[in-house]
């Protein structure tokens, strides 16, 4: 099976419309998320209960580096698949990541800051879920 997605041309360029898109969705709020991160930190750090603040910077400029990536693998014509499958991966990673936050005390989170990881990893799960439906579909 060859690296990119191939077909009839009209069709594939169709089946991948619904995996384009929720990569430049993901794309899209992982840079929002990516400068929330770096422009917020001391306060986000605060409420979250995530510290250093720094940490967040950090997490945002990998966030903002991601959302490049994804705009990139999005433009792709045809999408490769490869790097489709690797953002659907880093998505559930960060899905498993943040469940283990949400379980053990590595990081004191505050309540809000619990709630807040919560919400984005079912955001996350569901970039990952509509790419991967969208991969399958093409």
């Amino acid at each position: 099976m060859s690296e990119t997605l191939t077909s009839r041309p009209a069709a594939a360029a169709a089946s991948q419309g619904l995996l384009r898109a929720a990569l430049r969705a993901n794309a899209g709020f992982s840079a929002l998320s990516g400068l929330t991160m770096i422009l917020a930190a001391g306060p986000l750090s605060d409420l979250l209960g995530i510290t250093p603040a720094g940490s967040l910077r950090f997490l945002g400029a990998n966030l903002l580096i991601f959302a490049a990536a994804l705009v990139y693998v999005a433009a792709g014509r045809p999408i490769s698949r490869r790097w489709a499958w690797i953002a659907i991966m880093l998505d559930d990673l960060w899905v498993v990541g943040s469940g283990i936050l949400l379980l053990t005390d590595w990081v004191p989170l505050t309540s809000t800051g619990r709630w807040v990881i919560a919400l984005l990893a079912l955001i996350v799960a569901a970039f990952a879920g509509a790419q991967w439906y969208g991969l399958r579909r093409s």
